[in-house]
């Protein structure tokens, strides 16, 4: 039978805010590309002429919207095993 390790929920927080960090840099960074090769694509179809860099910027403010409440949601899910074995360590004695 599995014994109890804080060490175990200590180094599932430090991944999750690990993760949290990632996506706070990928997602603009994968939203403005994303964005800006549609934005190519259709100016392909179409003939038209529209700004990449408008395009980026947009896409890049979308991911972060997206990232900053994916991010939240890891640090409060690390938060709340942190907070789950504090409470075991003070109930323990």
């Amino acid at each position: 039978m599995a014994e109890y390790d804080s060490k175990v929920i200590h180094k599932f927080a430090d991944r999750l805010y690990s993760q949290a960090r990632t996506i706070l840099i990928s997602y603009p960074l994968l939203g403005g590309l994303i964005l800006a090769g549609i934005i190519y694509g259709f100016e392909l179809y179409s003939r038209t002429k529209i700004n990449h860099l408008i395009g980026f910027i947009v896409g890049a403010l979308i991911g972060y919207l997206i990232a900053t409440e994916k991010a939240f949601k890891l640090k409060l899910e690390a938060q709340t095993a942190l907070c789950q074995a504090k409470i075991e360590e003070n109930t323990r004695k």
